[in-house]
């Protein structure tokens, strides 16, 4: 199971993660992100990737559903921000305080696009093929080093 726990993510992440949730917040008030997802296995990743997906016997994936598709990313041949540790992104949830439920409207991660602007962080939602809304990450998060 993916972990949630922020000490899980690398630095530029982690040490401005409050701050993060606090220019959320004044962004959109009454409403607040929660993880829900920080470090995510090889494995985890795989099983994401083959949603959408099946494999044919001569071992090639082929696109079913392209509505089904969630990641490009399969975690063994293409490694993603998740799957290194400490993560190198993280996933969000936006949740209304009234209601203590998650909304998954784009209009409510419209402005993590700024924030991570702010922050120096790559947003998913200014990707050009599968757009994922919730997903900040490091600019460069394949050179990252962590400091100790």
């Amino acid at each position: 199971m993916p972990t949630k726990d922020i000490a899980d993510a690398g630095k530029p992440i982690r040490d401005r993660w409050e701050e993060i949730k606090r220019d959320y917040f004044q962004a959109m008030p009454g409403k607040y992100l929660v993880l829900t997802c920080v470090y995510r296995s090889p494995s985890e990743q795989f099983e994401l990737f083959k949603k959408g997906r099946t494999q044919g016997g001569d071992g090639k994936w082929t696109v079913g559903n392209k509505s089904d598709i969630v990641t490009n990313v399969d975690g063994v041949t293409v490694v993603g921000a998740h799957n290194y540790r400490p993560s190198r992104a993280v996933d969000v949830m936006v949740v209304d305080n009234q209601t203590g439920k998650a909304t998954w409207d784009i209009e409510f991660y419209l402005p993590l696009h700024d924030i991570a602007v702010r922050y120096g962080l790559g947003w998913g939602g200014d990707w050009k093929s599968i757009k994922d809304y919730p997903h900040l990450q490091f600019a460069n998060y394949k050179s990252y080093i962590e400091e100790k």
